[in-house]
């Protein structure tokens, strides 16, 4: 019997490591809690990249639209006057030119 009770005392030593802390508790580490812990560095890290780059491509699509060279519409095409001559030949034709 004096086996079988080390036996279950080494077991339960094995399942839970428990570390004291400075406030003197008991805390428990589990891998899931570190795993997790790990995954929300990762996510702050990313996220924090992802914000660096969204802020360069605001500042490129602000001077692209101060500098005139958004996809907008492209400048406009000059009037073209016409002769007194090219003025009749329309006339004669039944063209109305436009002003």
């Amino acid at each position: 019997m004096d086996e079988q009770k080390q036996k279950e005392e080494t077991t339960e030593e094995q399942k839970t490591p428990v570390e004291d802390n400075a406030n003197g508790n008991e805390s428990q580490t589990t891998p899931i809690i570190e795993s997790a812990n790990k995954a929300a560095l990762e996510l702050k890290t990313e996220n924090d990249r992802r914000e660096k780059l969204l802020q360069r491509e605001e500042q490129l699509e602000a001077r692209r639209t101060l500098g005139g060279m958004s996809e907008g519409k492209g400048p406009e095409e000059e009037k073209k006057e016409l002769t007194p001559k090219e003025y009749a030949d329309m006339v004669s034709k039944g063209i109305v030119p436009k002003e």
